[in-house]
């Protein structure tokens, strides 16, 4: 987003816009040789996942964690020139606009989204832990269920294996080509 900003910026004929401009990019040089530049780490462009979340839209995982890490970038970048305020005001003055208040905001998104934003966690809400653990129960009942049907004499007769795979994320039994129409299922 940074350099996009740069590449619109146009010369101002305004003495003061130049003179402002310098001031700025003084500071920021000057923040650089004293090796005090604020932490810029973790800060993408949210920009259109802001947009889409305020329209009532729902935000994938991966962008979630994005929003966690350009929140707290931009709040530890505040914090940062805060504590240059004496020798750069003008940068001090810009990182106004960034929200404070928004820091718990990236350790809720934090909290409850895997490190590497690849899915919700188990413990995002209680109701949450409660279905996870619902279905994580009522997957073993099925391969329970599918195990003992596959040491029945009766049907073990028709089954290529005597144990249960997985196939398109199901849990099947693998039954002989011939005796497909002797076994009920799909």
């Amino acid at each position: 987003y940074g350099a996009e900003l740069a590449r619109a910026l146009v010369p101002s004929a305004e003495s003061d816009e130049v003179a402002h401009r310098q001031a700025l990019t003084a500071e920021a040089i000057a923040l650089l040789d004293e090796a005090a530049e604020p932490p810029l780490r973790g800060i993408r462009d949210v920009r259109e996942a802001a947009e889409h979340a305020a329209r009532g839209g729902v935000l994938a995982t991966e962008t979630l964690n994005d929003v966690a890490a350009t929140v707290a970038g931009g709040v530890e970048t505040r914090a940062a020139l805060d504590d240059q305020g004496e020798s750069a005001p003008l940068l001090c003055e810009r990182a106004l606009a960034i929200d404070a208040t928004l820091a718990p905001l990236a350790d809720a998104i934090r909290r409850a989204i895997e490190d590497d934003g690849s899915d919700v966690r188990d413990n995002a809400s209680p109701k949450l832990r409660r279905l996870r653990k619902e279905l994580r129960e009522g997957r073993q009942r099925v391969a329970e269920e599918l195990r003992r049907l596959a040491r029945k004499s009766e049907l073990r007769e028709h089954l290529q294996e005597d144990f249960v795979t997985q196939r398109g994320g199901r849990p099947v039994l693998a039954v002989k080509a011939g005796a497909r129409r002797s076994v009920p299922g799909i």
